[in-house]
């Protein structure tokens, strides 16, 4: 029998379920709060700076006054640069055009006036010599008037081939509801125009050809009647002073047919970028104002992250630096990238960047390129880690 006052001997089995219903709740807890603790600073060391993919859109303005005929293009299609997007009414257009082909038409009378009149002078004597510069003066003007003629002939199919390139895109997206036959005679008229098109640009070339063969054949004529040497006079020859109201009047329908060329590009509204059409302002039969936007394209790929950086570590970051950048879309996914430039102030972070859009919040903006391209979409929001 054991003394009063002896301790009594606990067994090993019972002295190990004591330790664990003592200290193992308690080693839980203080690893739950290590865990929680340096999980808080992994993040607080992986997400240094939040950024947002650059977004670059580009608008199609509208050059001159007038009412929208025609769309070509519906919201979020993809574009590349110059298509067309839309149509300005053309009708003024055409009629100034049509004032200029019958000026030409007025003028090539008045050549051939001058023509026949030539063959009654070549009955008098003695002026052999005036009538062969008189003749190169006609044959250059007339060249001339054949260019001219056939540029406007062109700018007219041209806009004609607009119109039904916009009717051809029409039935070709009612195709199941419009009949086929009407979509195949359509598909016809475009490749008859642009046919013709091409021939008449053929013809064009051979024309200023002949113009210039012409051009030559009256300054050697001059050069061998005066002795002068100038290879490019502006003026006609002094055998011959008639001619020269119809080659000023020549010289303004080429004016007027190159604004008329350049007025016909500005009633077409085209893509400025290759990317994806995010606006239209305007829909057809409505009257815009010359620089009003009508659309907006939106690239489709970004180059660069604007970053901002906490005031408090603005000494940190230097342009080289290497990067780590995270979409929210897939958070574990990490593109590497580099700091390109670094702001030189100290500058509000834009409001979707703070944790609350009532607090206001100032860091310092950097540049930051050499990713991947195609991962980020334009305007997303980024978290960026800075390596050391």
């Amino acid at each position: 029998m054991m003394a009063n006052g002896s301790k009594q001997k606990i067994p090993l089995r019972q002295h190990v379920q004591l330790l664990r219903r003592r200290y193992i709740p308690l080693a839980t807890w203080v690893g739950a709060i290590c865990a929680l603790i340096l999980l808080g600073k992994g993040n607080l060391q992986t997400i240094d700076a939040v950024g947002i993919v650059e977004e670059k859109r580009a608008p199609a303005i509208c050059l001159v006054d007038g009412e929208v005929s025609a769309i070509t293009v519906a919201l979020f299609d993809q574009v590349v640069k110059g298509q067309l997007l839309g149509i300005i009414d053309d009708a003024a257009w055409k009629a100034e055009l049509k004032t200029a082909q019958e000026e030409l038409k007025r003028l090539q009378a008045e050549l051939d006036a001058a023509q026949e009149q030539l063959q009654l002078d070549r009955l008098a004597a003695g002026q052999q010599k005036v009538l062969d510069q008189r003749r190169f003066q006609i044959d250059e003007e007339r060249a001339h008037l054949d260019v001219l003629d056939r540029i406007a002939q062109r700018e007219e199919d041209k806009a004609e081939l607009n119109y039904l390139e916009v009717i051809l895109q029409r039935q070709e997206n009612l195709q199941g509801i419009q009949q086929q036959t009407v979509i195949d005679a359509a598909r016809a008229k475009v490749k008859t125009l642009q046919a013709r098109i091409e021939e008449n640009e053929n013809a064009i070339a051979m024309a200023r050809e002949l113009w210039a063969s012409a051009k030559t054949r009256r300054m050697e004529a001059q050069q061998v009647e005066t002795g002068e040497t100038s290879e490019s006079p502006d003026y006609p020859m002094p055998s011959d002073k008639t001619l020269a109201p119809v080659k000023q009047a020549v010289a303004v329908q080429d004016a007027v047919i190159s604004q008329l060329m350049e007025q016909r590009e500005q009633l077409l509204l085209k893509a400025p970028i290759e990317g994806t059409v995010a606006q239209i302002a305007i829909q057809p039969g409505e009257t815009v104002m010359r620089g009003s936007a009508l659309f907006d394209v939106q690239s489709s790929e970004s180059k660069f992250v604007i970053a901002y950086v906490d005031q408090s570590a603005a000494n940190d970051v230097v342009a080289n630096m290497d990067v780590m950048l995270y979409t929210r879309r897939r958070p574990r996914q990490a593109i590497p990238g580099r700091v390109l430039k670094v702001g030189v102030q100290i500058e509000r972070f834009p409001m979707r960047l703070r944790p609350d859009p009532d607090l206001p919040r100032f860091g310092l903006a950097c540049l930051i390129g050499e990713y991947e391209p195609g991962v980020f979409i334009p305007g997303e929001v980024l978290d960026v880690r800075f390596m050391d």
